[in-house]
């Protein structure tokens, strides 16, 4: 399947998530992004320049429909997209501990670039922004470990009946 498909269907899905997952469960939906498990799959997977590429789309899709300030998420995306793109080069990021790794940490990277952007612009921290992180952190982890094995098992089978 074509790369610039895979990555449209995935923000579509990421999108759909992140919007009925919000009415169907209100407050749970808050400690999972969707949209950032899109952006570190695709840049550990792809590389640095898709990493950016899909940070910045899924991003601005993001903030298209949020009421946050317009482009937080499309910077906190890309600069996300980049740093894990980078940091895939350097490390081999095929072991879950790896991923789950880099997952934490893209997580904490999002929400303080967030939360610093938030008080830049508004002088006052976000009340309780630091255990909802925390929260989403290991959100983000628990679903994301399930999607990169899910695809990695998915590929391993796909490569096998190809043999």
């Amino acid at each position: 399947m074509n790369i610039y498909l895979r990555i449209s269907i995935s923000i579509i899905l990421a999108l759909i998530a992140q919007t009925i997952g919000v009415r169907v469960f209100s407050s749970s939906i808050v400690y999972l992004d969707a949209f950032l498990l899109v952006v570190v799959y695709f840049a550990a997977k792809e590389g640095l320049l898709t990493g950016i590429l899909v940070g910045a789309i899924s991003g601005l899709v993001q903030d298209s429909f949020s009421g946050g300030i317009v482009g937080i998420h499309g910077f906190t995306k890309t600069l996300v997209g980049f740093m894990v793109g980078m940091l895939s080069t350097i490390l081999v990021v095929e072991n879950l501990v790896a991923q789950a790794l880099l997952l934490g940490l893209a997580t904490l990277l999002n929400g303080a670039v967030i939360i610093g952007i938030n008080y830049l612009f508004f002088h006052s921290p976000l009340k309780g922004f630091w255990e909802t992180l925390s929260l989403q952190s290991l959100g983000n982890i628990g679903v994301g470990a399930v999607i990169f094995q899910s695809a990695k098992l998915y590929n391993l089978v796909k490569q096998r009946r190809l043999t």
